[in-house]
């Protein structure tokens, strides 16, 4: 059965999907998303030098209660920088290796929030990084604790 089409705002636009009884069509607001446009641009120019980087999807948007909850639990914090950026030493001017957290914002606007501002604080804070595969737990704490006073 086809669904009526509705006249929709410029800043909207309509996606049918079926439910199995009827067709539904959902209306969202097209938002632009300059922060993640940017985040786009760089993660393509990463690939093309061939450079080692993850995104750290650390956000809170679009998480049900529970879903937040046992991200919480699992470590979820705000602030983390979006993407974290390896070089070796053999890809660095200095011949050292880097860790380089990027946080994203658009090239015009964009403030920087509290826990935002600690986290950049905190990682820019002279450091000794260690990488490490923990099977379990108490290994985790066990490397941890090495580093510990």
């Amino acid at each position: 059965m086809p669904v009526p089409k509705k006249k929709l705002t410029p800043i909207q636009h309509s996606q049918p999907f079926s439910t199995g009884f009827a067709q539904v069509i959902v209306i969202r607001k097209k938002r632009q998303h300059k922060e993640a446009t940017q985040q786009v641009q760089l993660v393509r120019w990463l690939k093309e030098k061939g450079l080692m980087f993850t995104s750290l999807n650390n956000s809170f948007f679009g998480l049900s209660m529970g879903q937040l909850m046992k991200a919480k639990a699992q470590g979820l914090k705000a602030g983390l920088p979006d993407i974290l950026i390896v070089l070796r030493a053999n890809q660095s001017m200095d011949n050292r290796a880097h860790l380089i957290w990027a946080e994203m914002k658009p090239e015009k606007g964009g403030k920087i929030s509290p826990e935002q501002w600690n986290w950049i604080e905190a990682l820019n804070e002279p450091v000794d990084s260690h990488a490490v595969v923990c099977h379990g737990a108490e290994r985790a704490k066990a490397v941890i604790n090495n580093y510990l006073l």
